[in-house]
């Protein structure tokens, strides 16, 4: 092979790693926030935490579940602490499959953070939320390497 050839096929393949993130490792600018995902926490910002669970249970395996409430009666609990959504950003992105990704946010609220998991499954019924975790606790929802991380040269405890 020609080294012009293998050069433009490096950059070929450089560029196509950088526009999906590496191997769901982490979020990026090039993160696609799943329809589901955003319509929940467009009605967290009008309507507050409990109108956000419905929205990414609604029609999925969660809707109506004891794990739907128990999200629910949490995300009621830490509004009545922080109070109201203020913004959100994700954090990591994981792809376990084509079809399957766990979904790591942070969501401001106005006196402090708290994190957010969700597995998003695209089956026959479209995106849906197959699993969540809501909490205060980063040590508890994000997983080891975003904890990991080393940030201004200080290394993680």
């Amino acid at each position: 092979m020609k080294p012009t050839v293998r050069i433009g096929l490096c950059i070929l393949v450089l560029l196509c790693l950088s526009q999906r993130g590496w191997a769901g490792t982490g979020a990026d600018a090039a993160t696609i926030i799943p329809s589901v995902v955003e319509r929940g926490l467009s009605a967290f910002r009008v309507n507050g935490g409990e109108e956000a669970i419905r929205n990414w249970t609604r029609d999925g395996p969660l809707e109506g579940s004891r794990g739907e409430a128990t999200e629910i009666a949490a995300i009621e609990k830490l509004e009545g602490l922080y109070g109201r959504f203020q913004g959100s950003s994700v954090i990591a992105e994981v792809e376990l499959s084509p079809g399957s990704t766990l979904l790591y946010l942070e969501v401001r609220l106005e006196d402090g953070p708290i994190y957010v998991r969700l597995h998003v499954f695209d089956g026959r019924k479209g995106e849906r939320v197959v699993g969540m975790t809501i909490g205060a606790a980063p040590e508890q929802i994000l997983p080891p390497f975003v904890l990991e991380r080393r940030t201004s040269g200080v290394p993680a405890p």
